[in-house]
């Protein structure tokens, strides 16, 4: 893994959020990609597509993520908890947990 890597990545998050709440509440995250990447031009084509996977990707498992990160909610633990192991997919099978968590899914 690479620090440059998970500092964009990180990064991104952080800035996508802070573009929602803030100026542009419909904005997708493919278009927030395109201008972020076009504003970092210096990131070569593996990195981008790095960090645009794993955007999609915790973006896909939130709900788990958050349902197994401690408190306080920040993009910092939730990326410790998402790259500590595959401890976070096995609960996707975990029987205690409700569906919704499971598939990270709103709750109704």
């Amino acid at each position: 893994m690479n620090a440059t890597r998970v500092r964009h990545l990180e990064n991104v998050l952080k800035l996508f959020d802070k573009a929602r709440k803030d100026e542009f509440p419909i904005l997708p995250m493919d278009i927030f990609l395109r201008r972020y990447f076009q504003a970092h031009k210096f990131l070569g084509d593996t990195d981008r597509a790095w960090v645009s996977n794993k955007t999609y990707e915790i973006y896909r498992w939130l709900g788990l993520l958050d349902h197994l990160t401690p408190q306080p909610h920040t993009w910092a633990n939730r990326l410790r908890t998402f790259f500590a192991g595959d401890r976070w997919r096995s609960q996707t099978s975990n029987p205690r947990l409700p569906y919704h968590i499971r598939c990270s899914f709103p709750k109704d």
